[in-house]
């Protein structure tokens, strides 16, 4: 008789905050992420490469499971994950905020131990308490979303228009630069922590275009429907097999205006650009964007669901992960 151990479940205490830890700090694979209704999800994850054994995440149900998150092993190690190079991992983990503890494990052969193998992390800030931020944008669709992604998680986010900041001139070079001068301009007027988004979609034929100037690409901007025009008369006649493309998102929070250490995480969300437009949801280039592992454009997509996949969805959940620990 032969038999294997599939899967080993893993309690935790929000699915897309542990989701995001896997997939975006640890590099696993996302096996599976089915929703069933009233909360309950069937979410696998397994180390790249479809290698050893998988975790199922399961949310805590009770006040008992949750207080065992990030304690499911009586502080022994509870898991150990075998590479092919431990330190180009390490260093990659290292970058997105995981930390351990450097000392060889007698018999096994590592040379540390992680620290964070979540479980630990919250999805509200640390001791729950409630976070006021001011949003570095002034588009509506993009307010929404993250008012949404944000819900009951302990924090508000309030529109740099409601207390009277206008736009920022994002002059630079690349997303990241333009999400720190939109967060410094917003915290600078209000004293207030500036949560900042710069995000856009990337077509592989026209070598990353629009890319930084997704927002006005047909030349004004916010114009989304002149925009999705430029990119299919752009893409005419590109056969699907070339027409590869990926929204990109860049997060980045500054506590103060002189914040020497702002809080910065991406998300990316691959797909390709159909031939013409498909359903009436979401906003932006969300009606020409396609999903083939989920056979649909981003605006044919429910909110909830497109929440948890999309390229902000993923950088907001790293977000909330990393504001947990602060």
């Amino acid at each position: 008789m032969k038999q294997i151990l599939s899967l080993v479940s893993l309690l935790v205490d929000d699915y897309d905050t542990a989701i995001a830890h896997y997939t975006g700090a640890l590099g696993f694979d996302l096996l599976e992420d089915t929703d069933f209704g009233n909360g309950k999800r069937w979410v696998r994850v397994a180390p790249h490469g479809g290698g050893g054994t998988a975790l199922l995440l399961a949310k805590a149900s009770d006040e008992a499971q949750r207080a065992r998150i990030g304690d499911q092993h009586g502080g022994r190690v509870g898991f150990f994950l075998q590479t092919d190079d431990f330190w180009r991992d390490y260093r990659a983990m290292q970058s997105k905020g995981i930390t351990a503890r450097r000392n060889r494990c007698h018999g096994c052969g590592v040379p540390g131990f992680l620290r964070q193998p979540v479980g630990s992390a919250s999805n509200q800030p640390r001791g729950g308490q409630h976070m006021k931020l001011v949003l570095a944008s002034s588009n509506h669709g993009k307010l929404e979303e993250l008012r949404s992604l944000l819900s009951g998680h302990g924090i508000e986010l309030v529109a740099q228009s409601e207390l009277g900041v206008e736009d920022a001139d994002e002059t630079g070079a690349t997303f990241v630069e333009n999400a720190l001068i939109k967060a410094r301009h917003a915290t600078r007027i209000t004293g207030l922590p500036a949560l900042a988004d710069d995000s856009g979609i990337c077509v592989d034929a026209l070598d990353g275009a629009p890319g930084l100037y997704s927002a006005r690409y047909a030349g004004e901007h916010g114009n989304a429907g002149r925009n999705i025009d430029t990119l299919l008369e752009n893409l005419a006649g590109v056969p699907d097999e070339q027409r590869g493309a990926h929204f990109y998102c860049v997060l980045v929070l500054l506590r103060h205006t002189d914040d020497p250490q702002p809080l910065i995480v991406e998300g990316e969300w691959h797909g390709r650009i159909l031939h013409a437009r498909r359903g009436d949801g979401g906003h932006g280039y969300d009606p020409v964007f396609f999903d083939p592992a989920h056979d649909q454009s981003a605006a044919e997509m429910g909110l909830d669901f497109k929440n948890r996949i999309s390229h902000r969805g993923q950088a907001l959940a790293l977000l909330k992960s990393k504001l947990a620990h602060l």
